[in-house]
């Protein structure tokens, strides 16, 4: 029986049996896997409250460029010079964020490939901060706006400091106005 070796972007190696009939049967059973993997990834929704009620650390910032060969900096992990934390500022230890990377993960960017700064959403795992819903928790910036569509229940793109803003507001949420009590007046 001959078999037949097929390799698909995720670096999996399929056995296909000889048999025509089976080999389209295995490959339609395979991509309908793979397919509704992908696709129920890309559907997954998530609000501006989550983001923040999930992340020990929010942060607007730029990655810096390391060197493989320096300590530290290797494709797994990348350095934040961040220009505002917005949840977290405790948790940093010095002037710059070790972030966690995952440059081979399809739900995530090569953080390592950014030149324009971010809003970055997430948590600590281990010595690096993780984002914490994938792509939907690095939030890229153009000039002076932000890119914001793939937040539900946000504009396509707004101005970074109206997005920050509203960050910070559920970050710390404005205290309610002082309640006035009359006294009353007796004579």
């Amino acid at each position: 029986m001959q078999r037949q070796f097929v390799q698909c972007q995720w670096n999996v190696a399929v056995v296909l049996p000889a048999f025509p009939a089976v080999r389209v049967a295995w490959l339609l059973l395979l991509g309908f896997l793979l397919q509704s993997q992908v696709v129920e990834a890309k559907l997954t929704k998530i609000k501006l409250n989550e983001l923040v009620l999930g992340s020990s650390l929010i942060a607007y910032g730029r990655s810096i460029p390391t060197a493989s060969s320096a300590p530290q900096g290797s494709a797994n992990t990348v350095w934040l010079q961040p220009i505002s934390i917005l949840k977290g500022e405790t948790l940093v230890k010095g002037k710059k964020i070790l972030l966690c990377n995952t440059p081979g993960d399809i739900e995530s960017y090569d953080l390592r490939d950014l030149k324009e700064p971010y809003v970055i959403f997430a948590k600590q795992v281990d010595d690096c901060y993780l984002p914490i819903h994938g792509l939907r928790s690095v939030i890229q910036t153009k000039d002076k706006t932000i890119i914001t569509w793939n937040i539900d229940g946000q504009p396509d793109q707004q101005s970074i400091a109206a997005f920050l803003a509203k960050v910070r507001n559920l970050v710390s949420p404005p205290s309610p106005p002082p309640t006035t009590t009359r006294e009353d007046s007796r004579p």
